[in-house]
């Protein structure tokens, strides 16, 4: 765990402060990950495949009296195949699907660029950041365009699902996906206007931006 930790609370001035969650806490937060796995496993077979694939491990946390940053989810390149997810801020089995498809989706773009850049920006550039309140490198913004794409695939298929169950669907747990989707694919846009402004890319960068562009404009017909 002190490794987990070391790579994934490195920035002093976003400190998590991660912190062990009690009994109940751990049990009500494997419920809803059960959940959320169950509703990926039926909606999105081959999504569901490739979270069991590259995450190992999931450590549930909350964060300590000395945080200075209110996180969601947490992954490293350094601890490949590990996520950490902060319990306070998941009250739905819902969220959970998100963090879990987000935190996996880091993942699988650090393997994807092991060895070539997504972005040719120099590594000190700063530039604002749709998912964050302090400025972040172009990297950073990248890589959440993509995990925003792969969470609004997760949630829109969990909802094409459900909708397709007819009258049998409760219209609660439908709006509260559809809130959380109509999240991500306005993530998707804001940090797709920071790239095209700001943004050197690779060869592998634009043909990974590029198919994440394709299916957020046929699905939802709002990115330019």
């Amino acid at each position: 765990m002190a490794s987990l930790i070391r790579w994934w609370d490195m920035e002093p001035d976003n400190a998590m402060d991660l912190a062990a969650v009690d009994a109940d806490e751990l049990m009500d937060a494997t419920d809803k990950i059960e959940r959320a796995l169950d509703e990926l496993e039926q909606a999105a077979p081959a999504l569901y495949g490739e979270l069991l694939t590259i995450t190992q491990d999931i450590v549930i946390a909350e964060p300590g009296n000395a945080r200075r940053l209110n996180f969601g989810g947490v992954s490293s390149f350094a601890a490949w195949g590990a996520i950490g997810i902060n319990y306070k801020t998941h009250p739905h089995w819902a969220d959970y699907l998100r963090t879990l498809v987000h935190e996996t989706a880091h993942l699988l773009l650090f393997a994807i660029a092991r060895e070539e850049p997504l972005v040719l920006n120099d590594a000190d550039e700063r530039q604002a950041s749709p998912l964050r309140d302090d400025m972040r490198p172009v990297d950073g913004i990248f890589h959440a365009a993509f995990v925003s794409a792969r969470e609004a695939l997760a949630l829109n298929t969990c909802l094409t699902r459900m909708e397709s169950a007819g009258s049998s669907a409760d219209p609660l747990i439908r709006d509260y996906l559809e809130n959380l989707l109509n999240d991500s694919v306005i993530s998707f846009s804001d940090c797709c206007k920071q790239l095209n402004e700001h943004a050197c890319l690779s060869p592998l960068g634009h043909q990974v931006l590029q198919e994440a562009k394709t299916y957020m404009n046929d699905a939802f017909e709002v990115i330019d």
